[in-house]
């Protein structure tokens, strides 16, 4: 699915066929947003990161636009992704160690799982050593 040209053009210009996604939301902030090193939480952040006219409600230049809260939904959503995976990772590591451990009577990575992320993104939520019982359900 691309995001830009099925959800954000048809919420901004619904019936609109003459812009495409990326006239909107160009390669280039997305890029931004990718390598910045942080999740984007909220319009402050993303403000910091990234100039995108779109983005900015045009009374309030403070507040998102229709477009930035859009964005900062599909953000969340990709950010909920990429948690998942990570966490699936950190348990499988896990797994193995305790295999390994059963096996040879030592673990590689003693129990703990590096769970940082290869793709650039991270901030608050970055690269750290955690321990399985840190992605437990509570």
């Amino acid at each position: 699915m691309n995001w830009r040209e099925e959800e954000l053009i048809e919420a901004i210009y619904p019936g609109i066929a003459t812009f495409s996604g990326r006239t909107i939301l160009g390669d280039d902030v997305i890029g931004k947003l990718a390598t910045c090193g942080e999740f984007m939480e909220d319009y402050s952040q993303l403000k910091r990161h990234v100039r995108w006219a779109y983005g900015q409600d045009s009374d309030d230049p403070e507040k998102p636009s229709q477009a930035g809260r859009l964005l900062l939904t599909r953000l969340e959503e990709i950010y909920a992704e990429i948690e998942a995976t990570r966490k699936e990772r950190v348990l499988a590591e896990y797994a193995q160690n305790i295999q390994d451990f059963v096996e040879t009577g030592s673990t590689s990575n003693k129990d703990t799982a590096t769970a940082g992320n290869s793709s650039g993104i991270g901030g608050s939520r970055g690269s750290t050593n955690l321990t399985v019982e840190d992605y437990q359900d509570k």
